[in-house]
């Protein structure tokens, strides 16, 4: 009975395909093809269970979460390609240097890529670069404590002459991880400034403070700015990062640089593009195509994640004026990568009083 209902599925699928080859009516039948191939695979799945005993609902669970996910990383590469193309001249500026590839990590072993963006799980990514160097892929992340941020516990791409960069471009496996652009903002704020060390303190910490602060002549030391209770504001980070003086010298520090000016998708063809508001689904699709979803553990989340729940609370001492400039500067960023420009932030100063 199996045989034959192979052999008449072999004689209607043939007979289809043959109309569907047709090159003038290939582009009207290719939801048909799409839809046939799903009813092929369906039914062979449905034979197969009956003499072999699968299961059925769970494969085919799977089968449907696995379009999902790919239809989705089709929809996110597809917005690039889209916004890419829109103003070629903004974002394909970027040649082929290798002081651009300062966040490229590469693993030759595995043919993989990484583009780090500090703040969206960049140190667990990290360690699972670390992990494929040192063929460790069956030890716990978690457990990794060497420095995985020093230069010299990675391979950077920048290090290779020019045709080797070019040719593992094009040859490996590329991807990387983004977040909402605000969001991210803030996770840098809090984790350089609420707290803040002495390295940016020097840095960035007490230039704010005299340009944003009114304070013609700061503490010396971070140290004794905590002593006294003070620090470097929401606002006045926000209006360093809107200050077209901060830049004349020194690009942004990587921590809050716009994500498409340190991976540069309109230039690079990513193959896996994840979201840190999806990161447990998307790590699975990723390992899934990097064939490692047998071999990997997922490392644990930091605690204390900020979320776009609190935008409002953040922003509230940011004026109208900052708000605009400062999503004007990670524009490309919301647009690149499908994340919602943030409405509720545009609203009059009056409400924002309110609430």
């Amino acid at each position: 009975m199996f045989f034959k209902a192979y052999s008449v599925s072999s004689v209607f699928t043939g007979s289809v395909l043959k109309r569907i080859i047709n090159p003038a009516a290939m582009a009207s039948n290719h939801r048909l093809l799409k839809l046939l191939t799903c009813g092929l695979f369906v039914s062979t799945i449905i034979v197969f269970s009956f003499f072999y005993g699968w299961d059925v609902p769970n494969i085919l669970r799977e089968y449907r979460t696995q379009q999902v996910h790919e239809d989705r990383q089709k929809q996110r590469k597809q917005l690039i390609k889209e916004v890419c193309d829109s103003n070629r001249e903004k974002y394909m500026e970027i040649p082929l240097r290798e002081d651009y590839w300062k966040t490229f990590l590469v693993d030759d072993n595995y043919r993989i890529i990484y583009c780090f963006v500090p703040k969206v799980a960049c140190t667990n990514w990290k360690r699972f670069m670390y992990m494929l160097k040192h063929d460790q892929l069956s030890v716990d992340p978690n457990n990794i404590t060497d420095d995985v941020h020093a230069v010299t516990a990675l391979n950077y791409l920048w290090k290779f002459p020019k045709e080797e960069i070019e040719a593992k471009l094009k040859n490996y496996t590329k991807f990387m991880f983004v977040r909402d652009p605000f969001v991210r903002v803030i996770s840098a704020y809090r984790n350089k400034f609420e707290w803040i060390t002495q390295k940016y303190y020097l840095k960035y910490g007490r230039e704010m403070l005299q340009r944003y602060g009114n304070w013609s002549n700061p503490p010396e030391t971070a140290e004794e700015l905590l002593a006294i209770d003070k620090r470097v504001t929401f606002d006045n980070f926000v209006q360093y990062l809107v200050d077209p003086r901060s830049e004349e010298n020194r690009f942004f520090d990587e921590h809050w640089r716009q994500a498409y000016r340190m991976c540069h998708p309109c230039v690079v063809q990513y193959d896996f593009i994840g979201h840190l508001e999806n990161l447990e689904e998307d790590t699975k699709q990723l390992f899934e195509l990097l064939h490692l979803q047998n071999d990997m553990k997922i490392a644990d989340a930091f605690p204390n994640v900020t979320t776009t729940s609190v935008l409002l609370e953040w922003f509230r001492t940011v004026s109208q004026e900052d708000r605009r400039k400062l999503y004007k500067l990670y524009e490309p960023d919301f647009k690149l990568f499908g994340y919602r420009k943030p409405e509720e932030l545009f609203e009059t100063e009056d409400q924002d009083r309110a609430l």
